[in-house]
């Protein structure tokens, strides 16, 4: 189980410095283009240079505390969450609404369940999926941000079913952690955890249907989606699915998302993102 957030030092503590602060205001300024991306990445780069501890800043109306030196996708959201995911955060915005159902598959350290949350309110039902311990920390640390309480944090990995698997450890890069041989080259430790279906994850919270799913683990997803699909009543499924491109999966999530009546309606630089048929 993760440390509670009280357990480390208060949000501000590691509030950033003079000099920081000018290269973050300078790197998230950049255009959201090509150039701006390159020219954030080069700010990033002479920040990190001169940074030995942790960043609390504030990100998607959430205050929260980045660990940039081991984690990509923290390293890239402290100082360029412009970046982050632009169209599917759009395609999200547009639907959200004060009862918004989302299921966070992979949260990391919580940055599409603050997104959400940040726009749906405290009447929304958000479930963050993180199975990694340091990362469900720093998630749990988040998401006690003042006004993101309601967010919760499922301590398990999802899977075809109940049971436990071995998830391979990626020290230098937190988030790529996974199950999939392909991450297992980097992995430097393993641990066992608890698996369940993601049927079974909304039946645990009580969710008739999600509103949208994102799930981003690591080459997994068919170990997810498929039983999913097999199971699922069709009045249950999501009405938007954000899903990881991934071309290593033994069976193609994709095709099935089709299949089970879902439409592609955009791409991002690492997902796509679907829509029920009828439900756009």
């Amino acid at each position: 189980m993760p440390q509670p957030p009280d357990a480390e030092p208060p949000w501000g503590t590691y509030a950033p410095s003079p000099f920081q602060a000018r290269l973050i205001a300078l790197a998230r300024a950049m255009p959201r283009n090509r150039i701006g991306r390159r020219g954030a990445a080069l700010v990033r780069r002479l920040a990190l240079a001169q940074l030995k501890t942790p960043l609390d800043l504030r990100v998607f109306g959430a205050q929260v505390r980045f660990h940039p030196h081991d984690n990509l996708t923290e390293k890239r959201i402290a100082y360029m969450p412009q970046f982050f995911d632009p169209e599917e955060r759009a395609v999200l915005a547009q639907r959200i609404h004060p009862r918004f159902v989302f299921i966070d598959i992979g949260a990391n350290a919580g940055f599409y369940s603050l997104f959400v949350a940040s726009r749906a309110g405290p009447d929304s039902t958000i479930i963050a999926v993180e199975p990694e311990p340091e990362m469900a920390r720093r998630l749990c640390f988040n998401c006690a941000s003042p006004g993101f309480a309601h967010i919760i944090h499922e301590d398990a990995a999802l899977a075809g079913g109940p049971g436990w698997a071995t998830l391979n450890i990626v020290h230098e890069n937190r988030g790529a952690s996974g199950f999939t041989p392909r991450k297992h080259k980097r992995a430097d430790a393993a641990l066992r955890v608890r698996t369940l279906s993601l049927l079974a994850l909304m039946d645990k919270h009580g969710i008739a249907r999600a509103d949208a799913v994102k799930i981003d683990i690591e080459g997994a997803e068919d170990q997810v989606l498929p039983p999913f699909f097999a199971a699922c009543p069709p009045e249950r499924l999501p009405g938007l699915l954000i899903l990881e491109r991934n071309g290593q999966w033994a069976i193609d999530c994709q095709a099935l998302a089709l299949k089970a009546g879902y439409a592609e309606i955009s791409k991002g630089r690492r997902n796509v993102i679907l829509v029920r048929r009828g439900q756009g």
